[in-house]
C-alpha cells in the first residue's frame, strides 16, 4: 500500500502481551484504494479495511461488485430501503446491515459466491451439498407412483414409500398400491 501511495488513515498497535511466537499485524485503515489494486480485488484475511469513496448507490454496487470474490459485505445506512436494495444487488454470500462480525449460530448458513467458495455451511443448507436429487417412477399394478427423493450421499435416503415397497416384497408380501400398504 505505501508503495502505491494509498493513504494510511489510521493503524492500531500490536498489545504488549501478544506472544513473540506468533505473527501480528496491526490494524490498518487505508483510503483511497484504486478499484483495481489488489488490496480491493483480493480476500485481505487481516486487519485491514480498505476504504473507497462513491458517487451514489450505484456506484457503491458497482465497487462491492467488481471483484471476482463474494464472501461477506457490510452496509451502514439509516435508509431502510437502502439496506434491502444494497443486500439484494451485492453479489455475496452474506451482507450484514449496519453491524459486521460473526453472523448467527449454526441455524444459519454461511457461505461465499463467485470465488469465495461454493456451498454452504451451517445450517440446513449444509447437507445440500451432500445429497442428490432423483426422480423415481414406479408402476405397479394400475398405478404409476412418482416421488422425488433427496438422497443423501451418506447412504441415506429421503424416498420412505420406497423403503416401504422394499421391505413388504423382500419379506414375500404383496404391495397394495390402492391402500398404500403390505398384504401378506
Amino acid at each position: 500500500a505505501q508503495v502505491a501511495g494509498i493513504p494510511m488513515v489510521a493503524q492500531g498497535q500490536i498489545v504488549d502481551e501478544a506472544p513473540d511466537t506468533g505473527f501480528y499485524q496491526a490494524p490498518t485503515l487505508l483510503r483511497d484504494v484504486p478499484v483495481m489494486h489488489r488490496l480491493a480485488q483480493e480476500e485481505v484475511f487481516g486487519p485491514i479495511l480498505c476504504a473507497m469513496s462513491f458517487k451514489d448507490e450505484a456506484h457503491a454496487v458497482e465497487l462491492a461488485n467488481a471483484t471476482q470474490f463474494g464472501l461477506v459485505a457490510g452496509v451502514w445506512t439509516q435508509d431502510g430501503a437502502r439496506q434491502f436494495r444494497m443486500a439484494k444487488k451485492v453479489r455475496v454470500g452474506q451482507v450484514f446491515i449496519n453491524n459486521y462480525g460473526a453472523g448467527g449460530g449454526v441455524e444459519l448458513p454461511f457461505g461465499g459466491v463467485k470465488s469465495s467458495g461454493y456451498g454452504r455451511e451451517k445450517g440446513l443448507e449444509a447437507l445440500l451439498g451432500f445429497t442428490t436429487l432423483k426422480t423415481v417412477a414406479v408402476k405397479h399394478g394400475n398405478w404409476l407412483h412418482l416421488a422425488t427423493c433427496l438422497v443423501i450421499a451418506l447412504a441415506l435416503s429421503g424416498c420412505m414409500f420406497f423403503d416401504e415397497v422394499d421391505r413388504c416384497l423382500d419379506t414375500g408380501g404383496r404391495w397394495n398400491s390402492q391402500s398404500k400398504s403390505c398384504e401378506k
